[in-house]
């Protein structure tokens, strides 16, 4: 025979009482005999269904007595180092076309590219509390990728962390900037002016047809670059075919800044061969090409920045075996040689600027940096000076 028990209920001869625990007493249930109004004692079923009504008696009365739960308090999300540059990549700059106010994608891509650098250098970094990293890390840092790579790496890395933290201050995410005023060296300006033996040996490199590094589309850009002192990338997104009355038009990607530059006789050359070398691809690819100026004879399409720079390099290797010191030359300093011949040929800083795109603080600078080692120039004053010597002399002075 099995034995039913029900919780709190106690049966006599038969008879059922329900005896609550010393907790239910406190919460103010008493004992009871289990029986209806004319005394007849519950059954089985009866008892159950009593103690089921009971039991959420009880559970109800608990829950008065325990009084609202309170809710725990909520962790507060750790803004990382990661969420700081994510914040610097939603800014308006990052997600504005050039033309209405924002950044070029070139910078935009140069930005992010240091901050992937930065995270696969110290991925330990990336998840640290942003508000943890203090002044002391932030010259560690530098003084780890200084050692790792270059102090110009250094910098510039560092360049984006400042101006990454600088708009999490703005958006409320960060109190202070560990990447301000760290007095760090800053690198040495680059100052390299091509020789004319260089600047021949570079085209004689890229024009001759029978030579292993024949590639006239950098002989274009080269002969652009140093006639009118404009950046690679201006060079590549130049649009246009030919001569606009005796004028070549650039709007510069970095600045923003629409420079119209009067082509010298060897340009204007220079562009009427890039024109028909232009009519003889259209005809033999059959197609229509893009209105850049410099394009490949392969394919017919714009020069992507990586295999421009990868094609140079070509060109570059086979005119040091003419003239070594070209290994040294970048194509960036095309832009400073263009700027130095035309101070050497008397231009002043304004008329400078008007070709190169500077600005005339900037033009100004760089002008300091080139003539400090120009002795051309330096010759030129001395023989000013000693004219001008001359001259006092024959006036009896």
């Amino acid at each position: 025979m099995a034995i039913i028990k029900i919780p709190n209920v106690q049966f006599r001869d038969g008879r059922p009482r329900w005896k609550p625990s010393d907790n239910l007493r406190k919460l103010g249930y008493y004992r009871e005999n289990l029986q209806h109004p004319d005394g007849r004692w519950f059954t089985l079923d009866e008892c159950l269904a009593w103690c089921a009504e009971r039991d959420a008696d009880i559970k109800l009365r608990k829950a008065e007595r325990a009084g609202p739960k309170r809710r725990p308090k909520a962790t507060p999300t750790l803004f990382l180092v990661e969420d700081v540059f994510e914040t610097l990549w939603t800014q308006h700059a990052f997600l504005t076309p050039r033309e209405q106010g924002g950044l070029s994608p070139k910078t935009i891509k140069g930005y992010k590219g240091f901050a992937a650098w930065l995270k696969a250098f110290d991925a330990s970094l990336w998840g640290t509390p942003a508000a943890s990293v203090q002044r002391k890390h932030a010259k560690k840092l530098h003084e780890a990728i200084q050692k790792k790579t270059s102090l110009s790496m250094a910098n510039a890395v560092l360049r984006v962390c400042r101006l990454a933290w600088n708009h999490a201050i703005d958006a409320g995410h960060v109190s202070a900037n560990p990447f301000l005023a760290l007095r760090i060296r800053t690198s040495p300006k680059r100052v390299r002016v091509a020789t004319p033996e260089e600047m021949a040996a570079l085209m004689a490199a890229a024009d001759n047809e029978k030579g292993p590094a024949y590639d006239p589309e950098i002989g274009d850009a080269i002969i652009l670059g140093f006639e009118t002192g404009q950046r690679q990338s201006d060079l590549l997104e130049l649009v246009s075919d030919g001569l606009d009355n005796g004028r070549i038009t650039f709007k510069q990607n970095k600045t923003g800044v629409v420079v119209s530059v009067k082509t010298t006789p060897e340009l204007a050359q220079r562009l009427e061969e890039i024109k028909a070398r232009k009519v003889e691809i259209a005809a033999r690819l059959q197609k229509t090409l893009p209105a850049n100026t410099i394009l490949s004879r392969h394919t017919g399409t714009p020069i992507q920045v990586d295999a421009f720079r990868h094609r140079f390099a070509e060109v570059r290797a086979e005119a040091a075996k003419r003239v070594r010191s070209v290994k040294s030359l970048k194509f960036l300093d095309l832009r400073d040689t263009a700027v130095t011949r035309l101070a050497r040929a008397g231009a002043t800083v304004p008329q400078i600027a008007a070709i190169s795109g500077h600005s005339l603080a900037s033009a100004t600078r760089v002008l300091e940096h080139y003539m400090a080692l120009d002795s051309e120039m330096a010759d030129a004053a001395i023989d000013k000076l000693n004219a001008y010597n001359r001259q006092r002399k024959s006036d009896g002075a």
